[in-house]
């Protein structure tokens, strides 16, 4: 298919558009039929070198213009706030949480106090956040007593990158 057979297709004459709806017809359903040929293709070959990579083990194929690897999803880390307040010591808990506080409003005081006047309705509430990152940096032997792993969801998948000119 080339721009002559599409400019046959779709003319403009005498300010007026023209245009062949049969042939535009069958123009529309044979780039849609190649689409979906190439897109059936792509998923085949990529089925076919996932199957192979993972059948091997091979996680990454190198070639002349492209680089394959394999895409595996990363088990999900949790981290247990709550059992890391409850059993480390103050020293250690000082080192990685934040405390800060937050302002709440609270309906009822304002109701029951001051109808008017809203300041005097904000509660103080100290909240917290555990600094994981330098945590597990830090003291990697307390994170991994708090972490959980769940398996991923993921499916494994094919990813063809390729490679910069030079």
């Amino acid at each position: 298919m080339n721009d002559k057979r599409i400019n046959e297709v779709i003319q403009i004459k005498d300010n007026k558009l023209i245009i062949d709806e049969k042939d535009l017809n069958y123009l529309i359903t044979d780039v849609n039929t190649v689409k979906n040929s190439i897109e059936e293709f792509d998923k085949k070959l990529r089925s076919t070198l996932l199957e192979a990579m993972t059948t091997y083990g091979i996680s990454k194929y190198d070639l002349d213009d492209y680089i394959i690897s394999l895409v595996v999803g990363k088990p999900e880390e949790t981290f247990d706030e709550d059992a890391f307040l409850d059993n480390e010591s103050d020293d250690v808990c000082n080192l990685f949480v934040n405390f800060k506080e937050e302002q709440v409003f609270n309906m009822e005081k304002l109701q029951k106090n001051f109808p008017d006047v809203y300041k005097s309705c904000l509660d103080v509430n100290e909240v917290y956040e555990i600094d994981t990152k330098t945590l597990s940096k830090l003291r990697p032997d307390i994170y991994q007593k708090y972490i959980t792993y769940a398996a991923s969801t993921r499916k494994t998948t094919i990813a063809i990158k390729e490679k910069k000119k030079k």
